[in-house]
């Protein structure tokens, strides 16, 4: 470690593989309300895989080090521990999340498109959970205004059709 005088310049508290665990957490709790969405499903269902593998893996390393660092428990007994623990987490974080791998957001019809870019739309969707149901009611509906930030991510907010300048954008239908 890098020291002045002695004085310790940054002493790590927590590793790379807690943070990984926290923004592992994150992503499937209140990252879901970010209005940020991939425009592939393939990617989509990859990034969630990696993110229940990366869970997997930085929680059993924290909960090692955690257990090993008591002193009190044999070095296997609290590795096994530690993975044992974080398969049954994840586990239960796939079960709980399995929406998001099963479900889609489905376009029903574009109803503006803007004049100036082709890319941004304001589309009426729903969540499509396939057999699960969704898009069966009115109250599944909801108007977004979609811009695309990279050709892999595109940003949805709802919109009110009433309030925006009609003369920048077409109606589709």
């Amino acid at each position: 470690m890098h020291s002045i005088m002695g004085i310790p310049l940054f002493k790590r508290k927590f590793s790379a593989a807690f943070f990984m665990m926290l923004f592992c957490i994150f992503c499937f709790t209140a990252g879901q309300y970010v209005p940020v969405y991939f425009t592939n499903l393939g990617c989509r269902s990859l990034f969630y895989i990696v993110l229940l593998i990366a869970l997997l893996g930085s929680m059993a390393v924290s909960l090692a080090k955690y257990i090993k660092g008591q002193g009190k428990i044999n070095y296997w007994w609290s590795i096994t521990i530690s993975v044992l623990v974080a398969a049954i987490t994840t586990l239960v974080f796939a079960v709980l999340t399995l929406g998001l791998l099963m479900g889609c957001w489905t376009d029903m019809t574009t109803i503006y498109v803007q004049k100036n870019n082709p890319d941004v739309k304001i589309v009426s969707r729903y969540w499509n959970e396939g057999a699960f149901g969704g898009g069966t009611s009115r109250d599944d509906y909801f108007i977004v205004f979609r811009r695309p930030i990279t050709p892999l991510f595109i940003i949805e907010t709802s919109v009110d059709t009433n309030k925006i300048d009609k003369s920048k954008w077409v109606r589709m239908n």
